[in-house]
């Protein structure tokens, strides 16, 4: 699975996120970013189906699942109720706008959401992951 496009995409149509990166960047900066809000594209799953071709060759459906990781903030409220209230709904709008529908990779289905879900709430910090899939296909022989 290749994030980078998606990781990309976040970059030019969320202008809310001060901060977006990939796996990697996850596990050095998730604990602390410097910037808020921030998110991280991961991969989540890759399931694969059957051979869909009666011939010579394989044409294969993989479905490909990844999260995006959202960190949001607020200062004043400790608990994190205004952050959950206030700037996450509108930084999860900006990224369902931003990737439902979108293609990101060639020869894939668009990204449908599949679920979303509180990951984590600490010190005004609020950690949400939404998990997105699209099918690609694989083709070979024949």
């Amino acid at each position: 699975m290749r994030l980078a496009a998606i990781v990309a995409r976040l970059e030019t149509q969320c202008s809310l996120l001060a901060k977006v990166g990939g796996a990697a960047e996850f596990s050095a900066t998730a604990a602390t970013p410097a910037r808020f809000p921030a998110a991280w594209v991961v991969p989540v799953a890759e399931t694969a189906g059957g051979d869909l071709l009666a011939t010579p060759g394989a044409l294969q459906r993989s479905t490909r699942t990844f999260a995006v990781l959202i960190k949001v903030r607020d200062l004043r409220d400790p608990v994190g109720e205004s952050a959950l209230d206030g700037g996450l709904s509108e930084v999860r709008a900006q990224v369902l706008a931003a990737l439902h529908g979108w293609p990101p990779e060639d020869r894939s289905t668009g990204c449908l959401f599949v679920k979303g879900r509180l990951a984590e709430m600490d010190g005004g910090v609020i950690a949400w992951q939404d998990d997105f899939s699209f099918d690609a296909y694989l083709k070979s022989g024949g």
